[in-house]
């Protein structure tokens, strides 16, 4: 089993359990068209389902500026204020 089926599995077990029940999750069986041809949910669909489904969860750093006291163009003080 590979990391992409484990997490899967993890993720039905997880979906499966009563208190997300409680909370009418559930999981599609719907396929992503790009991701078909590989099969019914076999370790290569997972993988290519997630590079679709996926977006990077970084977020940019460095971009407020940073500016002496009182300077009205800068978005924090050197305190990070």
């Amino acid at each position: 089993m590979g990391l992409c089926d484990a997490g899967f599995q993890f993720i039905r077990r997880l979906i499966n359990a009563k208190v997300m029940k409680d909370w009418d999750m559930h999981m599609t069986n719907r396929q992503l068209p790009e991701c078909a041809h590989l099969g019914n949910f076999t370790e290569q669909y997972i993988q290519c389902h997630l590079r679709y489904i996926t977006l990077p969860g970084a977020s940019p750093v460095g971009t407020c500026r940073i500016g002496a006291a009182g300077d009205a163009s800068a978005v924090v003080d050197p305190l990070l204020r």
